[in-house]
């Protein structure tokens, strides 16, 4: 595991039970597919864990977090996770509305061992429900309301990513 100075990063505290709940599933079900996905916490580590499906149009899996209280004014963000050799989404939002602009960075998550990644600010790409938007404002990580995760790699199967730190440097 690559390490990262957790004394310059302002962490997601993990055992927190706002942490814990405040988790939101949102899968392909909204568009009538039934890829199946759900969060859970143990001993700090975050996993987020289900199968894709592309049975009635779906095939993609997230989960949502709004936070708590807005991040300090940074500009880059960490996380170490441990995958299944698939290809997930970081994605950031600065409004919680439905028509809310997503910036995403995509990773690769290798299985059997942790790895730590930075991200700057300029690294993630705006979206709109895939689609890249050409015309939005820069990412400013302190206007960040929502963090979430997203699995849409086309691999109809079980996955699972555990997270044991997101923060922001």
């Amino acid at each position: 595991m690559t390490n990262i100075n957790h004394s310059l990063a302002e962490e997601l505290d993990f055992n927190s039970k706002q942490f814990i709940d405040g988790w939101v599933i949102v899968n392909d079900s909204v568009m009538g597919g039934i890829s199946q996905s759900k969060i859970s916490v143990d001993n700090n580590i975050l996993s987020f864990s289900g199968k894709l499906s592309f049975a009635n149009n779906g095939g993609f899996a997230s989960a949502r977090y709004i936070l708590i209280k807005p991040i300090a004014a940074k500009d880059k963000v960490s996380m170490t996770f441990k995958g299944d050799d698939r290809r997930y989404q970081l994605r950031l939002r600065t409004d919680t509305g439905t028509g809310a602009i997503a910036y995403k960075v995509e990773f690769n998550a290798p299985a059997n061992n942790w790895n730590s990644l930075i991200f700057k600010e300029e690294e993630f790409i705006p979206t709109y429900r895939g689609t890249t938007v050409d015309d939005a404002p820069p990412l400013k990580l302190a206007d960040v309301k929502q963090i979430s995760i997203l699995l849409a790699d086309k691999q109809p199967q079980a996955f699972r990513l555990d997270i044991s730190q997101i923060g922001f440097l």
